[in-house]
């Protein structure tokens, strides 16, 4: 433990000085005050005056009629279940030097034309970002609902614009999966499981059959995945296929999907070699 020493106490009794001053000496320490003062006060304008800010950057001005739509990012899509209520979420840039004062996106729905009112969430002197999201219900949808939306993005103010896009909505997917024996037995291993989509007809989930389902494989060690076998389902919607054990790791179902239904992974299941 380090100890810190405490401070030495005088012997005697404390007592203020008797001596007195010096007086020839009170007149050159009043005078050197005086000198520091003055200098110190003349320093006080230099130490107020705050460092000046650096300029914002510039803002581009706008190309011209019908170029304040900069990007849409990533197509809008969304895999829609048999209870809850999905969004449909959208992402605008504008150009900021084209001054947008309003931004909306009209999508074509099998019910009708709905618009949606996009909110500016983000700015710097290149771009704005406007972010908005559709609200879609199971229970008013029908299975030909599913596929491609059309959807376009307005711009309101001094330099409109528009631009259309495509907007996925699809039938939702559910895939279980199980790797086994564990431990493996004689360097065989199988994977079955059981694939199923939404039925937006009749709200629940029905047996998806004939599609390819591959099996992935996560080495322990490693983060990228390797394809090792791929195998379709049978008309009651279930897969199993048994193949030679490819070593310890973590390994998945993956459906691809389609323009009508979405794609899927299953949860994964970890497999070691018996030791």
């Amino acid at each position: 433990m380090h100890l810190t020493p405490s401070p030495v106490r005088p012997s005697g009794p404390i007592t203020p000085s008797t001596r007195r001053p010096d007086a020839s000496a009170t007149p050159r320490r009043a005078r050197g005050l005086l000198v520091a003062a003055i200098a110190a006060l003349s320093l006080v304008p230099a130490l107020a005056t705050p460092a000046a800010a650096a300029d914002p950057a510039p803002v581009p001005p706008c190309p011209g009629p019908a170029q304040t739509i900069l990007d849409v990012g990533d197509a809008p899509s969304v895999a829609v279940g048999t209870t809850k209520t999905q969004k449909l979420r959208f992402t605008l840039y504008t150009r900021t030097g084209c001054d947008a004062a309003a931004a909306t996106a009209a999508v074509r729905t099998p019910q009708g034309t709905r618009t949606v009112r996009l909110e500016e969430v983000s700015r710097d002197a290149e771009r704005v970002q406007w972010r908005g999201a559709l609200s879609i219900a199971p229970r008013s949808l029908r299975n030909e609902d599913a596929g491609r939306w059309r959807t376009t993005f307005r711009v309101a103010g001094p330099n409109p614009d528009s631009r259309t896009v495509n907007s996925n909505v699809r039938r939702a997917v559910r895939i279980s999966f199980n790797a086994g024996p564990e431990p493996v037995r004689n360097g065989r291993i199988t994977y079955s499981g059981h694939l199923e989509r939404a039925s937006w007809d009749t709200r629940t989930y029905r047996d998806l059959a004939r599609r390819v389902v591959s099996i992935y494989q996560i080495r322990l060690d490693e983060e990228d995945m390797d394809e090792i076998a791929a195998t379709r389902t049978g008309a009651d919607g279930r897969y199993r296929l048994t193949r030679p054990y490819s070593g310890p790791g973590f390994y998945v179902g993956v459906y691809d999907g389609t323009r009508y239904t979405s794609a899927r992974w299953s949860r994964r299941d970890r497999v070691d070699t018996p030791g």
